[in-house]
């Protein structure tokens, strides 16, 4: 289960915590998403992203939000690093590579939801790319806090600014209290960044 703060920001705002706020490192985040063509994980309101960090670091995620209010974010996660190559043959569009990362995303160590929905035969499936968006991620420290400030650049001229901190909804109050202090502008997120590219891709 992820359970994450996620506020959403001004450009100012943006600039204004990264002045603030040191940032340990930064990372170069490419998300690619991704269904099979009779779209099995949309109609099961999952997300299944590949994501790269850096050209270094690469993960797969099926991930389901559970719940989004007043910017606090559930989802249920299963995430697994996975090798470059079984990566980028899958952005390729190497149908058996989409077959081994969810054998990885299903295993005990990875799935430990169990979760039914690989029950379904993808092998009878096709793979097919629903998008991707890059997100330029700031890692801060906030007293006992991992703070992510995130620069998410969707297509089509739109970037936006978000702040994302995985922590406990009694939380909340310690990093809003933070941004109000230092006169730095925020709302509560309503959805998700894969629900507002999805948004952005039908416009």
């Amino acid at each position: 289960m992820e359970n994450e703060i996620k506020l959403a920001l001004s450009a100012g705002s943006y600039i204004k915590l990264l002045e603030i706020l040191p940032v340990e490192k930064t990372l170069k985040q490419c998300n690619n998403f991704f269904d099979t063509a009779g779209g099995y994980f949309q109609n099961s309101c999952f997300a299944f992203r590949l994501r790269s960090e850096d050209e270094q670091c690469f993960r797969a995620a099926l991930k389901k939000r559970l719940s989004l209010e007043q910017g606090y974010f559930q989802a249920m996660e299963i995430e697994s690093t996975i090798d470059e190559q079984t990566y980028r043959s899958a952005l390729d569009g190497l149908q058996t590579s989409f077959f081994k990362i969810l054998e990885i995303l299903s295993s005990g160590k990875a799935n430990t939801l169990g979760h039914e929905i690989f029950r379904h035969n993808f092998h009878s499936e096709k793979f097919i790319c629903r998008g991707f968006f890059l997100n330029l991620r700031s890692i801060c420290r906030l007293k006992d806090f991992q703070i992510e400030i995130d620069c998410t650049d969707f297509g089509s001229g739109r970037t936006e600014y978000e702040l994302e901190c995985e922590t406990d909804l009694k939380n909340i109050p310690l990093i809003t209290g933070f941004l109000k202090k230092n006169n730095i502008d925020y709302s509560f997120s309503v959805k998700s960044k894969f629900e507002r590219y999805c948004e952005y891709s039908r416009q």
